[in-house]
């Protein structure tokens, strides 16, 4: 799903998380800039609300994007799948 290479993320990298809450009906593609990459996690903050987020390397491998059209399509597919649930 996701386009990152965990082994090249550094800090100061901009990625996108494709965020999906099927229960809420709430799908978002966040901006996100890098704060720290450590072996097994990395820590980053969100551009506007400047949330912070943390993932282990099998998330972020999972659901962060350097490309964002490529996130932004995956999040539509997303989206399409959780209606099929909810209905």
């Amino acid at each position: 799903m996701s386009d990152l290479v965990y082994e090249k993320l550094k800090k100061g990298d901009i990625v996108h998380y494709v965020r999906a809450l099927y229960s809420a009906d709430c799908y978002d593609l966040l901006e996100l800039k890098v704060v720290n990459v450590y072996s097994d996690y990395c820590s980053t903050t969100e551009s506007k609300s400047k949330q912070t987020f943390i993932f282990n390397r099998s998330t972020a491998e999972e659901f962060l994007y350097v490309d964002k059209k490529k996130g932004l399509h995956d999040l539509k597919e997303l989206e399409k799948k959780g209606k099929k649930k909810i209905e």
